[in-house]
């Protein structure tokens, strides 16, 4: 809380001591606040929460409705997250012992997801990297690791 928040509540304290002390009656309606989620679609701040998603885990996303553009969206629309029925946190931690060195399919068989799901993630990733990674500063190196990458280049031939 900030200062100029807390002296707000210091007079609105001292203004209901007061009312209260004067004999008047004092109703309390508390009101929730939220900051309105904006509309990927059209940047509108004129939303309204419309309902919820149930992942194949149990938990549940908020849709949101834009009344400016009729869209509805979730907290994943346009981002590499987006149209997954896995939760977030299945999708990081899969991609992070992914990173940590454990194979494909052994990650498939710890997540109980196929190996071609655990890929796909990786490239749908792979794919929006602009938007999650900084780019590297000027005149720097940048190193890049690959883990069971097979590549076929021209035939098959023996060593010589």
């Amino acid at each position: 809380m900030s200062e100029e928040q807390g002296l707000r509540g210091v007079a609105v304290d001292r203004i209901l001591e007061a009312l209260v002390a004067s004999g008047v009656m004092v109703r309390i309606v508390v009101v929730h606040w939220f900051q309105a989620m904006k509309c990927p679609h059209c940047q509108s701040e004129e939303t309204v929460k419309n309902g919820t998603a149930r992942l194949k885990d149990g938990s549940t996303q908020q849709r949101y409705l834009c009344r400016e553009c009729d869209q509805r969206f979730n907290e994943r629309t346009n981002t590499p997250m987006s149209r997954l029925r896995t939760s977030s946190q299945v999708v990081a931690a899969a991609l992070n012992v992914r990173s940590e060195g454990l194979g494909v399919r052994a990650t498939g068989r710890s997540f109980a997801k196929a190996h071609a799901t655990i890929i796909n993630w990786e490239r749908r990733l792979a794919a929006k990297v602009e938007q999650w990674s900084p780019p590297a500063p000027e005149g720097s190196d940048v190193t890049l690791e690959g883990d069971e990458v097979y590549t076929r280049v021209g035939e098959n031939l023996p060593p010589q």
